[in-house]
């Protein structure tokens, strides 16, 4: 038996000298190893609950990133430490004249099931009530394994750095339960009074860890102060959409903001307002403007582009008066000239204002969710409130869209919206909603002072549904699409390259962010991108920047490629991708950009599409009544047993004789087996071709 002086750390010392040359000292260090070998397995895993919480999405967005890595940072300085003591007493029982024994194994696995498909959710609160719990167990376990390591080790006279890693982990894990519990508690009563969106939920809980290396915090202080070069930078970084977690920050700290300054937000780029600028360029809408902010709640955005736009009208429509007065005052033609400019600018407005109108009762309410008057221009228009709509689907043009010509594109995306409705079998009771001055709509009329809804949102009780719940249906224009005209060669401008898609992909995948992280909690969330021509491109490319978070399905229509050479490159599964392609659209014929997303090696689920007349067969996808727009709804829908099939047609065409009767037994006039045609199948194929 080993006895120990009772003469504290200096008797031990002195002891282990005496005995270094002994028997006992070899003992004595083989029973040390032993007891460091039994903390060891006590202790490897303290810190695995921790980061298998993480690598499992318990939560996702603001600092989680960054504190996954910190746990797991933590947990390998345990596994190291444990592992550096069992080698410090190895090389110890050497000295002694021993051998070394074998190390046990110190290190863990973490096999774990990842996360399924699924939409945007911030925090899982049930997942971190019992990260908590992990965090206050590891903090009391590793500050006494810390303890009991470091008087082993000083006690041989070894190093105690081991120990000391055992502490600082210990001392993290109960920082971080501290503070995790008043987060949480934060939490829990957002979501029990069901008005906290999940990513300020998200940001709540992660605030303390969230890394901000392009200074969006101070950014958006300054602009809650005024600050128009902040708004204009921070519209900037949202233009390059890197910053995935960006319209997160925007709406939790748009959430945090008094009434009083959010309204002074939304007038402050208006003329004659605080804050206010005047003197803007003909058709440019003065200042960056709240409106423009990914990430602020879509009733306050309109609230604010509707008011921008009705000053901007007023401010150009003084120009106009005034230089009429002049050229017929002073009769000075270049004054004739000079009337262009405002009156091109006021003839966008007025296109904007007719497709924003309330119309007849077939429309839900508009919301106005981006606008820029300038060159080509830009807008964004959704049909229903995208926070509270279960299902909602952005609609991406392609060719020659711009501005002065957008209405069409606008009535496409509400026919989309229209049809969903009667494929459902809803009926529109109170499409457009009750709306204030700001066009905001709130249950029974009523508004908060930053044009907030009410309730659980303008859509509660309305017609606006499809499926299961309400439905946004969104037209985007927020990127500048390449034109036939004299651009077509110039290389960041032209049709025949992808620069103008890259672009737009940036702004699309931002905008998308936005939509997820301004989503009521309340509410199922469900999301589509629908790519019409070069917009599938676009699509494709923003779905690529956000793998498997830009939306839970993309359609393509007309696509001349999107970039990648099969379906689940775009990162969703495959049987999430939808192709429709009419048989005569030239378009989609291309293949230009990488594979023929209309070829079933593509791998994407093709659904029918009848064929038009060659010259309209491209932009015939939204003809009222036609098959195309039915498939869309069904797909909007969710209803893929919905999809209309493609079947035999009883008469000959004499400019499509491969849809006459005659045709071989074993094969239906799209090329497929006919057995497979007659069945409709979900990858029924979406033309008259087999993609070639």
């Amino acid at each position: 038996m080993i006895c120990r002086s009772s003469a504290g750390t200096g008797g031990d010392l002195a002891l282990w000298a005496v005995m270094s040359e002994t028997d006992a000292g070899r003992e004595a260090a083989r029973e040390a190893f032993r007891r460091v070998a039994v903390l060891a397995g006590e202790h490897r895993a303290d810190l695995d609950a921790v980061v298998r919480s993480m690598n499992a999405h318990a939560w996702v967005g603001g600092g989680a990133p960054r504190f996954g890595c910190e746990a797991a940072r933590h947990r390998t300085a345990v596994q190291c430490a444990l592992e550096a003591a069992l080698a410090s007493f190895a090389r110890l029982i050497v000295r002694r004249g021993g051998t070394a024994p074998a190390p046990p194994e110190v290190r863990t696995s973490l096999a774990m099931a990842t996360s399924g498909h699924g939409t945007y959710r911030a925090v899982d609160p049930r997942a971190m009530t019992a990260l908590v719990s992990c965090l206050a167990a590891a903090w009391e376990r590793l500050a006494a394994a810390g303890e009991r390591l470091h008087a082993e080790l000083t006690g041989a006279g070894l190093d105690g750095e081991p120990a000391r890693s055992l502490a600082r982990a210990g001392q993290w894990a109960g920082q971080g339960s501290g503070d995790l519990r008043r987060r949480l508690a934060l939490v829990l009563d957002a979501e029990r009074e069901a008005w906290l969106p999940a990513s300020v939920t998200g940001f709540e809980v992660f605030g303390g860890f969230a890394g901000d290396p392009l200074g969006v915090s101070d950014l958006l202080d300054r602009v809650a102060a005024g600050d128009g070069a902040a708004l204009a930078a921070l519209s900037a970084l949202q233009d390059q959409g890197t910053g995935e977690d960006l319209a997160g920050r925007v709406n939790a700290w748009w959430r945090g903001l008094p009434v009083p300054v959010r309204d002074r937000l939304i007038r402050a780029a208006v003329p004659g307002q605080a804050g206010g600028t005047s003197g803007a360029p003909y058709g440019r809408i003065p200042g960056v403007g709240i409106g423009a902010l990914d990430g602020v709640p879509a009733v306050d955005r309109d609230r604010a582009n509707r008011m921008l736009l009705a000053a901007e009208k007023a401010r150009l429509t003084a120009e106009l008066d005034r230089l009429t007065l002049e050229v017929s005052r002073l009769g000075e033609p270049s004054l004739v000239l000079a009337r262009e400019a405002p009156l091109k600018a006021l003839a966008k407005i007025g296109m904007v204002e007719r497709a924003l109108s309330p119309g007849d009762t077939d429309r839900p309410h508009a919301y106005l969710l981006g606008l820029d008057l300038t060159g080509l221009g830009r807008i964004i228009v959704s049909w229903g409130d995208p926070d509270t709509a279960h299902t909602t689907v952005t609609y991406v043009p392609g060719l020659g869209s711009r501005l002065s010509g957008f209405i069409g594109d606008i009535e496409r995306a509400r026919a989309l919206w229209r049809q969903a409705q009667d494929t459902a079998g809803s009926e529109d009771t109170a499409g457009s909603g009750n709306t204030t001055e700001g066009g905001n709509t709130t249950e029974g009329g009523n508004t908060t002072g930053s044009g907030n809804t009410t309730g659980s949102g303008n859509t509660t009780g309305s017609g606006n549904t499809a499926g299961d719940g309400p439905i946004a249906s969104i037209a985007w224009l927020d990127y500048a699409a390449p034109q036939l005209d004299g651009s077509l060669f110039l290389p960041d401008r032209s049709v025949a390259t992808d620069l103008p898609a890259v672009r737009g992909a940036r702004a699309l995948a931002a905008f998308h962010d936005g939509l997820h992280a301004a989503h009521s909690p309340a509410v199922p969330a469900r999301c589509l991108v629908l790519g019409h021509s070069y917009g599938s491109l676009v699509t494709g490319k923003a779905a690529r920047m956000r793998p498997g978070r830009l939306a839970d399905e993309i359609v393509l229509i007309g696509s001349p490629g999107v970039g990648v050479a099969h379906a689940a490159q775009l990162g969703l599964p495959a049987d999430r991708v939808w192709v429709g392609e009419a048989g005569n659209d030239l378009v989609a014929d291309l293949g230009r950009f990488s594979h023929d997303p209309g070829h079933r090696s593509f791998g994407a689920r093709r659904f029918h599409v009848e064929r038009s007349v060659l010259n309209e067969a491209h932009s015939s996808y939204w003809d009222p009544g036609s098959v195309s727009l039915r498939n869309l709804a069904a797909i909007v829908n969710g209803r893929p047993g919905d999809l209309v099939r493609p079947r035999l047609n009883e008469r000959a065409y004499l400019l499509m004789p491969e849809m006459a009767p005659g045709l071989a037994e074993n094969s239906d006039p799209l090329g497929e087996p006919r057995q497979a045609a007659l069945t409709g199948s979900d990858d029924a194929p979406s033309g008259d071709r087999d993609g070639g």
